[in-house]
């Protein structure tokens, strides 16, 4: 412990000052505490800063739950156990054989959809479609005419309209 090793190294100090001083006799304080570094240490007692007294604090709720025969944390709010089964769940078999039969409707609709789309009159250039003209202004306006800008966007403006729900819808 501290105080031992201080009375050892005073003694120790004392020794040998009382060896060198031809037997003199020198006050063990006055004369140690000015040369020896030692010994001048001096003990402080700090404040706790507020991070310290908080975790003091947690580890002494912590302490007092575990005594208590509480988990040593407190669950969150809401929490949901992981191995909690799930009500009104489906399994995943049923789930896939759901999503295959949705799967099935939905590209059957979408079949039909071309089919009609394709069954429509072709597309003409500046949207001069459903119009009454002649075979010679029908060939001028014929997209196989038009430039690579125009053939893109025919072909969104036909995209978009596959998915539609209901008329102008852009999807």
């Amino acid at each position: 412990s501290k105080p031992n090793v201080a009375n050892r190294l005073s003694m120790g100090c004392l020794s040998t000052l009382n060896q060198a001083s031809n037997n003199t006799l020198i006050s063990p304080t006055s004369s140690l505490m000015s040369q020896s570094p030692l010994l001048q240490q001096q003990y402080r007692y700090k404040s706790l800063t507020k991070t310290k007294r908080r975790q003091r604090d947690k580890m002494k709720e912590r302490e007092r739950r575990v005594a208590a025969g509480l988990p040593a944390k407190p669950k969150p709010p809401k929490y949901i156990p992981k191995d909690l089964p799930v009500i009104n769940a489906m399994t995943r078999q049923d789930r896939d054989a759901e999503s295959v039969s949705f799967d099935v409707a939905s590209a059957a609709e979408m079949k039909e959809k071309i089919n009609t789309q394709n069954e429509q009159e072709d597309t003409l250039r500046f949207g001069f479609d459903g119009l009454v003209m002649s075979d010679r202004v029908r060939k001028l306006l014929d997209l196989k005419n038009g430039s690579q800008k125009e053939v893109v966007s025919s072909q969104k403006r036909r995209g978009v309209e596959l998915f539609q729900l209901r008329g102008g819808d852009t999807g």
